[in-house]
């Protein structure tokens, strides 16, 4: 097993085996209205973080941001525990390059389209692609050159580590603080720790598995990508993928209908009005009109 592979099997199984023991201890370690607020600002922080640091910014440059913000959204970013910065960045372009075709690493669509290749390829597409090494070999040199040359961002990268532990002891800095007990910092790194972290890997990985294979497609992308409103509300907006993937590099998702909520795109508005960023990229009205086509392939 390479390296990458026991840090996978780590960053699943470790989160996956806190939130069984959360559950088996209920009664004992269950969750404080201290608990509960840390895990919502835990999982509020991280899923921001991925989403828009990672994966709106850094993977397609849907805005603009200085250097010192440019750092601070890979750390927060990096803090959701999927992987350091660059290899999450190379892997997620080479994903758009090559989306559900062969090559693909996390498509849900290349083990057949009966429902048994179906479920195979839901479970590659969630965790499975992960012990694949074809999969994890990420290139850096072809699908991220640009953030290896970026000495600020390469740090982050290679700080990986460190914004692990920060994930997870930040949580209980803040229940100790916050209870002025030991059993406080406990429960609070259970709970907004390991849980926070295994609850919201499997939003964002469904992000990945369900937004290829159910939901509405408005344009044809000629791939499986599809608005997937049940991991979009769970996500706060990351999964309209037929939106996203006919305008990668548009900070703002849900083009199509009012009531697509992308929580992310308002934050970068907030962020931009505060000078934080700018150059934020949407497409126009015009622009949607036009590449709308129908429903995409079925």
């Amino acid at each position: 097993m390479s390296r990458i592979q026991v840090i996978a099997l780590g960053t699943i199984a470790i989160p996956f085996v806190g939130t069984v023991v959360a559950i088996l201890l209920w009664d004992r370690l269950g969750p404080t209205r201290v608990d509960v607020a840390i895990f919502a600002f835990m999982y509020l922080l991280t899923v921001l973080g991925v989403e828009i640091g990672l994966h709106r910014y850094l993977a397609h440059g849907a805005f603009n941001a200085g250097r010192r913000m440019r750092t601070l959204l890979a750390i927060v970013g990096s803090m959701s525990i999927e992987g350091p910065v660059i290899w999450w960045v190379a892997t997620h372009r080479r994903h758009h390059q090559l989306s559900d075709r062969p090559g693909d690493p996390h498509s849900p669509r290349l083990h057949g389209h009966d429902p048994i290749g179906l479920l195979r390829g839901a479970w590659h597409a969630h965790v499975g692609w992960m012990f694949d090494r074809r999969c994890i070999d990420a290139n850096f040199a072809t699908y991220a050159p640009d953030l290896v040359r970026d000495r600020a961002i390469f740090r982050v990268h290679q700080r990986y580590p460190a914004w692990v532990l920060c994930s997870v002891l930040l949580p209980m800095v803040l229940g100790g603080g916050l209870t002025l007990t030991l059993k406080g910092a406990l429960t609070a790194g259970l709970w907004g720790g390991l849980v926070r972290i295994c609850v919201a890997h499997q939003v964002m990985w469904a992000v990945g598995s369900l937004g290829h294979l159910f939901g509405g497609r408005p344009f044809d992308n000629k791939d499986y990508s599809a608005n997937n409103s049940i991991a979009s509300f769970a996500s706060f907006g990351g999964c309209w993928q037929n939106d996203h993937h006919a305008f990668p590099s548009s900070a703002r998702y849900g083009l199509t209908r009012w009531w697509q909520v992308d929580l992310h795109y308002r934050v970068i508005q907030i962020l931009a009005g505060c000078g934080l960023v700018d150059s934020v990229r949407t497409p126009s009205a015009v622009s949607i009109v036009k590449k709308r086509a129908g429903q995409g392939l079925q």
